[in-house]
């Protein structure tokens, strides 16, 4: 799970950070076992096979993680990229339309946001009951939980 640092910045649980350190030990000894076998013939395909295998646990690895991210609690993120000016939540694009969690002190509501992708206006969050809010600087948000 995604904790907050000083700066309200998100970081990982230590559990996470130490698995994906084996994760990467790991590929440190795979590839220097490659190199061992790489003049052994008939090693090649199942040195290949290997490869394959370990791309997919490291991605399954990462899609945990970024799943447990996604629940997490943190601050919209607002960022330039290639397309211009757009949130982030969890490392997640935000588009308009898309539902949100926030937490208003009493709990959390869902959202829907909306923002014209325009620096000086403010995005808003369209509650259920038709209300509209202006989005808090200060407030945790998070992905609704997949039901």
């Amino acid at each position: 799970m995604l904790e907050e640092d000083r700066r309200g910045r998100n970081r990982r649980d230590p559990r996470v950070e130490n698995a994906l350190e084996k994760v990467e030990e790991a590929q440190r000894l795979l590839d220097k076992a490659a190199q061992d076998l790489c003049s052994v013939d008939g090693y090649a395909a199942e040195w290949k096979a290997t490869c394959e295998l370990y791309q997919k646990v490291k991605e399954h690895w990462h899609e945990v993680d970024a799943r447990r991210g996604e629940l997490a609690r943190s601050r919209l993120e607002l960022v330039e990229d290639g397309g211009g000016p757009r949130y982030l939540l969890a490392g997640r694009p935000v588009h308009a339309g898309d539902v949100l969690e926030f937490d208003d002190g009493d709990g959390w509501l869902a959202a829907r946001f909306e923002w014209t992708h325009r620096l000086d206006d403010l995005p808003e969050l369209h509650l259920r009951d038709g209300s509209k809010r202006s989005l808090p600087s200060d407030c945790l948000f998070r992905w609704p939980r997949s039901e």
